[in-house]
């Protein structure tokens, strides 16, 4: 029996042994290409891979880039020939067959706005269809105005069929604006790309919405990206504005809040995150990350959060496994985490 255990120990330490050896060869040989910025899905898009060569890592980075291209293509609310302005103009007068991948973030749409009891409505484009004709006119949308544009929304009044791939609208009027999903499906959709294409890991960054795989850059043991102070101005360059650097493995982590993209409507800012419920712009929070194993559901939770506030907003993400948040308020540098956020921070 005692040789038997030495057999099996000397065996366990052997195979510690050669995968020790395989990372460093692996670590060793690897090469780390950066895509630079390039403009998608209306903002600007980052990749940088680690690859065993340079024809690899180059053949990734367009791969990745294709199926975010893809992803524009389907569901972006600003393109004239998208499937999604497709969808906006039918979808009342018939059902509309949609494609496998828009079919699968409407579902996933529905699944977080069902457990967000709606707070996270992809049906609030009239809303915000509204919000952009007040900033262009400069003129507040009247009260009436908002409650019109509030009876075409909910996320219960969009029928969708998967046996058929369709989907329906039971209101006149209704818009669907993926904005606060696309993309983190388009992120988890390169992701997949550079998995098939050879990648020993990657990051992927699109518009601060970032996932992470497999094989840091040289060096280091982790993927680290900071957070960055919402109470800091956004052109100050003093590094102060990184309150905290979290260290990614296999990990999407999203960033949602008003500091940074917003309307001035008449001098008075208004969060680009709309509560479904009041029509109102939600500031309850000035900044809200979430960290999940994808990045589609980091995306839609990041903006439920920024909509139901603090207390519900974590509440969520206690009950939701696998998932982190960290938040901060208006008027403090408090960081309030989840109980596992801890975890994440370098």
């Amino acid at each position: 029996m005692k040789q038997a255990r030495k057999t099996i120990t000397l065996c366990v330490v052997l195979a510690c042994v050669a995968l020790l050896g395989y990372r460093l060869r692996n670590s060793a040989t690897a090469v780390k290409i950066d895509s630079g910025y390039q403009m998608i899905m209306g903002t600007f898009a980052r990749i940088v891979v680690m690859a065993p060569d340079e024809a690899t890592g180059q053949a990734c980075i367009r791969k990745a880039f294709e199926a975010q291209k893809q992803v524009d293509q389907l569901m972006s609310y600003h393109r004239d020939d998208s499937e999604l302005a497709r969808i906006n103009a039918q979808a009342y007068v018939r059902p509309v067959k949609i494609h496998a991948q828009t079919l699968a973030v409407l579902q996933k749409a529905l699944e977080i706005s069902a457990r967000s009891q709606g707070a996270f409505d992809v049906t609030v484009g009239p809303r915000l269809d509204l919000e952009k004709r007040a900033a262009e006119a400069n003129t507040p949308p009247s009260a009436q105005a908002i409650q019109e544009a509030l009876a075409k929304v909910g996320w219960d009044k969009l029928l969708l069929d998967p046996n058929e791939s369709t989907i329906r609208f039971t209101v006149p009027g209704m818009r669907i604006d993926l904005g606060g999903i696309a993309k983190g499906f388009a992120i988890d959709q390169s992701i997949r790309a550079l998995q098939a294409h050879g990648a020993l890991g990657a990051m992927v960054d699109i518009g601060g919405d970032i996932r992470c795989f497999g094989q840091a850059p040289p060096g280091k043991q982790h993927w680290a990206i900071g957070l960055q102070d919402p109470q800091v101005a956004a052109d100050d360059t003093d590094a102060q504005r990184i309150v905290l650097i979290l260290k990614l493995t296999d990990l999407a982590i999203t960033t949602s809040g008003h500091y940074r993209r917003f309307t001035v409507i008449d001098g008075k800012k208004t969060s680009h995150i709309i509560d479904p419920h009041t029509g109102q712009g939600s500031d309850k929070l000035s900044s809200v990350t979430i960290m999940a194993p994808d990045a589609i559901t980091a995306d839609a939770l990041a903006t439920a959060v920024s909509v139901l506030g603090q207390e519900e907003g974590l509440a969520l993400i206690e009950q939701t496994p696998q998932v982190e948040a960290i938040v901060m308020g208006n008027d403090t540098r408090q960081i309030i985490k989840t109980s596992g956020a801890h975890r994440h921070v370098q």
